[in-house]
């Protein structure tokens, strides 16, 4: 029974603070953590990647991650989530993830997601969050992502501002 109970607070100690990198475009094209590549970052959009289980455990760790990556860069009216490292959502992590994109929208930035796996976005339909947080904040991955909001930004007038896409 210790043993046990020591393996499951060791299990629930290791997932309560995953890996969260900010990204920026790396010389060779593809987004990599900003801080370990000391890459630029972008005036427009701040990228997160959030490398684990979205659960009970560390659902505060990821809205605390989210809302610093936002005061880091307060220029910028995007929040692009890669959602390729997050295998799980539970109720907690819907919960705050509903919280965190009417949090974000009141302030005038629009969460964005990119690479979220099938189980992750079944669980946002089923729950509602799909609509809440609208289908076409949804993409297959990060560079469509970062195409869609440049597209948008350049439609907007906004000229000169690096947006973290790959250099042609």
């Amino acid at each position: 029974m210790v043993g046990a109970g020591l393996a499951i607070m060791l299990y629930l100690l290791r997932t309560m603070k995953p890996r969260v990198a900010i990204l920026g475009r790396h010389p060779d094209g593809t987004l990599r953590d900003a801080s370990v590549h000391n890459l630029p970052a972008s005036e427009i959009v701040t990228a997160v990647r959030f490398d684990g289980r979205l659960y009970f455990a560390n659902v505060s760790f990821f809205e605390d991650a989210i809302l610093e990556a936002v005061a880091r860069n307060p220029k910028a009216k995007y929040l692009l989530v890669v959602g390729d490292g997050i295998n799980e959502l539970d109720a907690s992590g819907e919960e705050v993830m509903h919280h965190l994109v009417e949090r974000l929208r009141s302030s005038g930035v629009n969460m964005v997601f990119a690479g979220f796996k099938k189980q992750v976005v079944d669980v946002m339909r089923a729950t509602g969050l799909l609509t809440v947080i609208g289908e076409t904040n949804f993409y297959i991955n990060a560079d469509r992502a970062l195409e869609a909001i440049s597209a948008t930004v350049t439609a907007e007038g906004i000229e000169g501002a690096f947006c973290l896409l790959p250099q042609k």
